[in-house]
């Protein structure tokens, strides 16, 4: 199946748009300039069938006809593809321009897509638009493509009692009979998907300065939680201006709270929308690592002014010249910040980075149904699926890579010449590469060549190392879990640390390169491994690969050097290589390449001070532990290990507010996990809510099913950010039967009436994961299955459900039905075109789990001598 997109026999300039908002619906104008490219009587745009077409006309060469008009009648097509035919077939000269007009009226709102309404928490409406990637055609007429840009003229007429917002600033606002009528901006010229408004009661924090104009828009009593956000914004984009040499192109940036939100924030240029736990931070009641997902998601949201808004994809297919840009430049946005404004950051970015987004592109990326970074999509369907780690993670962490091989410099002189040369209009993968080419003074090997195996193809590699005397004999193949595949060498980039370094040594290879030569003997060595095997001298007695984790690589070592890393130069390491060392320790062990002796990792842990090394250490182990949910015995053997590294941490640890409110970020997050795990191990609990607001959630869980009922209360009427989905986790984690009757009844379906639609995914991760009742939940959800599919009315938030459901279970009985279920579902079309990769990934995962359950059970056996 090819493309379903337009027929392209016309391009759209300009659209003036007028809205009138209603309680329970809306009405609206649109009048489209277009040129047509060739000689036409009939042309296609997108309307979804939701808008009820009153009237289409026509102007041209001087004349009004009337149209007619018909749904596709390709099957692909049918939804929301329009045919509009000029009446008596009047035929529309090439290159003649011409202005379509069509009058429409909705059937009602979106669900949490479109243009929707929501309640507030007081019971007020907000109505707010989510139209990428193909919705907007739900709330108007358009040419509903990435690369059919236009500018837009939005007039918005709503009550009185409502402000309304758009992309550009409001240059007039008229009153007439109790309602205002918004005359906004002309916007630059941009695509459909990023058009926006939001019409509420809402008020806004403000800061104006050297010519940008930052708001945090949310309701009266939210606004002292819009601080934080809004001084991150302000210095955010301050730092994007200088880094892309291109100047924020809109007279303002607004930053929404949005109260029903089904993703964590939305990239609508000059008007950004959020989930409130992705926007506002009261320091008094808000979980401090909140600060880290706000900083991230607004430094993410307004990277995408320029990589995204201001730069398009042409098709979606290049999704991760948006997503994986975005990411990446959060990143370094949030390291500068660290080191001008540590009051706003204050963690370790670069560990951050390396936990989140490289380990998260990989732990993806090493399942049988992974995709290509730059993967063919088709349909809404297919588009839909790929917002994820790929499009996301790998896609920033091979930018990484490739900024760490080009230097910095050079690196951004290319990202500026790319943004310049294609500012306001689209561009693909190819023309980054060549852009980037530009500003290097060596061109050895072209960026496409080197790039195109990392964005082209799937997967990432491994490398081997073995000691041959004075040499390195390197090796690669693919990195997999759960299946084996052979697979062409990567070239791969790759810094080489080296201690204890002989300062007469050198190595001929060709891509050598040998810097930071210092007294202390260390060198560091970057080298193009492109081979299936290269020799290199050894340069110093021990080495580390993978320097500052820069690669998207695995690095499998001798086991005496990796002892001397951690037992030597442990303290030498830069936390990032630590992190590095510990988490390719455990991928070898879960993909059953390597060792379940994690004794080592485990002492020098227990002094670490870095959260991402602690927590990538005790998941690991978490996991482990819930593989096993329906064994004790090895169950409580990876728990001990958990317990060894917490134990002294929980002797010592002070909850109050007072002991804990100058600590970082940093701190209070590797205290908050050692608590966290400490009550899931019960060995510890949290029996008091008047602690530090890091650990409430850990009071909810510890008396989850005490205070059950009052705990409900609590999620129904809070508002605090973070703090109410808290609440909501913690209920899925009872161990009582009647209670979860509370949470999952067939005769309310699919959950009570209390559970907000854009909170399921929390509350089904935490039921899925619960160990008592994760076999019934994933039961519950097959069988309940197109119910609960509807109900919820997002194919993400319900993609993330089924994911959360059906990932964790390996009783024998209930997974059979769980793997017979999803065959099933790959066999029904309409299901997988929106689900296929989530089903997919879900069937990979249990394999997976299966396969080191086995070797899991035999080390513990034959460790145990049973």
């Amino acid at each position: 199946m090819s493309r379903v997109n337009l027929s392209g026999t016309v391009v759209p300039s300009n659209y003036d748009l007028f809205l009138t908002i209603n309680n329970d619906f809306f009405t609206g104008v649109v009048k489209i300039l277009c040129t047509a490219i060739k000689k036409i009587t009939s042309f296609e745009i997108n309307i979804a069938k939701n808008l009820e077409i009153e009237e289409i006309k026509v102007k041209a060469s001087n004349s009004t006809y009337n149209c007619n008009f018909k749904y596709s009648e390709e099957k692909e097509k049918s939804e929301d593809f329009v045919i509009i035919t000029v009446e008596d077939k009047k035929e529309i000269n090439s290159n003649e321009k011409f202005t379509l007009e069509i009058k429409y009226k909705s059937n009602g709102y979106g669900n949490l897509d479109g243009f929707y309404k929501k309640a507030d928490a007081n019971g007020n409406f907000l109505f707010s638009t989510q139209f990428e990637p193909t919705d907007a055609r739900k709330a108007f007429p358009c040419f509903d493509q990435p690369d059919l840009k236009a500018t837009f003229n939005v007039k918005i007429n709503c009550e009185s009692e409502y402000m309304a917002l758009g992309n550009g600033e409001a240059k007039n606002i008229t009153e007439e009979n109790g309602r205002k009528t918004y005359t906004f901006e002309e916007t630059p010229k941009m695509s459909t998907y990023i058009v926006a408004w939001v019409v509420g009661q809402l008020k806004a924090r403000e800061l104006k300065k050297e010519g940008i104009v930052v708001r945090v828009f949310a309701t009266e009593e939210e606004l002292d939680w819009a601080e934080y956000s809004l001084e991150v914004a302000y210095n955010c984009l301050k730092y994007f201006e200088k880094y892309f040499g291109i100047k924020y192109p809109l007279s303002k940036a607004d930053l929404v709270s949005i109260p029903s939100f089904a993703s964590g924030a939305m990239e609508n240029w000059g008007l950004i929308t959020f989930r409130k736990t992705s926007l506002l931070f009261s320091k008094d009641d808000s979980f401090i690592r909140s600060k880290k997902i706000i900083a991230n998601t607004v430094c993410h949201e307004l990277a995408h002014m320029w990589f995204g808004n201001l730069v398009t994809m042409r098709w979606w297919n290049d999704l991760w010249l948006n997503e994986g840009f975005a990411t990446w430049a959060a990143s370094k946005a949030l390291y500068k910040l660290s080191k001008d404004h540590p009051h706003l950051v204050d963690w370790n970015e670069v560990t951050n980075f390396a936990s989140s987004d490289i380990e998260g592109g990989m732990t993806a990326d090493c399942l049988e149904n992974t995709h290509k970074i730059a993967v063919e999509v088709k349909n809404p369907g297919e588009i839909d699926q790929i917002f994820d780690a790929i499009s996301y993670d790998k896609g920033s962490s091979v930018i990484k890579m490739l900024e760490n091989w080009m230097g910095e410099v050079t690196f951004q002189k290319g990202i500026q010449s790319y943004l310049k040369k294609y500012e306001h209009n689209n561009a693909e993968t190819a023309d980054l590469w060549e852009e980037l080419d530009k500003a290097r003074d060596n061109n050895e090997i072209k960026i496409k060549d080197l790039m195109d195996s990392w964005v082209s193809r799937d997967g990432f590699p491994m490398v081997s190392v073995i000691e041959n005397k004075d040499e390195l004999i390197l090796t690669q193949k693919r990195f997999t879990k759960g299946y084996e595949k052979l697979d062409a060498p990567w070239p791969i980039p790759l810094s080489i640390k080296w201690y204890n370094t002989n300062t007469n040594g050198t190595n001929d290879n060709s891509n050598n390169n040998v810097s930071n030569s210092s007294s202390n003997g260390e060198k560091i060595e970057k080298i193009l491994f492109d081979k299936t095997e290269m020799t290199i001298p050894k340069l110093g007695d021990i080495y580390k690969l993978n320097h500052g984790m820069c690669s998207f690589v695995r690095v499998e070592y001798p086991k005496e050097n990796f002892e001397k890393l951690l037992k030597e130069k442990y303290n030498a390491l830069d936390k990032v290589d630590v992190l590095n060392l510990v988490a390719d320790f455990f991928e070898f062990s879960l993909a059953l390449k390597g060792s379940f002796d994690y004794t080592q990792i485990i002492n020098v842990v227990e002094k670490e001070t870095n959260y991402e090394v602690i927590e990538n250490v005790l998941m690991n182990l978490n996991f482990l532990k819930n593989a096993f949910y329906d064994d004790a015995n090895i169950s409580n053997y990876f728990k001990d290990m958990q317990n060894k590294i917490i134990e002294k941490r929980l002797k010592n640890i002070n909850l109050s507010k007072e002991a804990n409110k100058e600590k970082t970020v940093n701190d209070l997050c590797i205290d908050s996990l050692a608590v966290t795990i400490g009550v899931q191990n019960g060995i510890f609990k949290v029996e008091s809510k008047d602690v530090h607001q890091e650990f409430r959630k850990n009071y909810f869980v510890s008396l989850v099913d005490k205070n059950f009922d009052k705990t409900v209360e609590f999620y129904k009427t809070s508002i605090l950010p973070g703090v109410t989905e808290a609440a909501l986790m913690a209920l899925g984690k009872t161990k009582e039967s009647l209670n979860l009757k509370k949470l999952i009844n067939k005769n309310e379906m699919p959950f009570t009436e209390f559970v907000k639609k854009h909170d399921i995914h929390y509350f089904a991760y935490s039921l899925g994961t619960n160990e008592t009742f994760r076999d019934t939940f994933a039961e519950f959800v097959m069988d309940n299955f197109n119910e609960f599919e509807k109900f919820i009315g997002d194919t993400g938030m319900f993609r993330s459900v089924i994911s959360s459901a059906l990932s964790n279970i390996y009783t024998e009985k209930v997974q059979k039905k769980v793997l017979e279920f999803i065959n099933n579902l790959l066999k029904d079309n309409e299901v997988k075109n929106k689900y296929e990769r989530v089903i997919l990934k879900v069937k990979d995962n249990l394999n997976s789990t299966n396969l080191l359950r086995n070797k899991v059970r035999e080390f513990y056996n034959k460790l145990h001598r049973i």
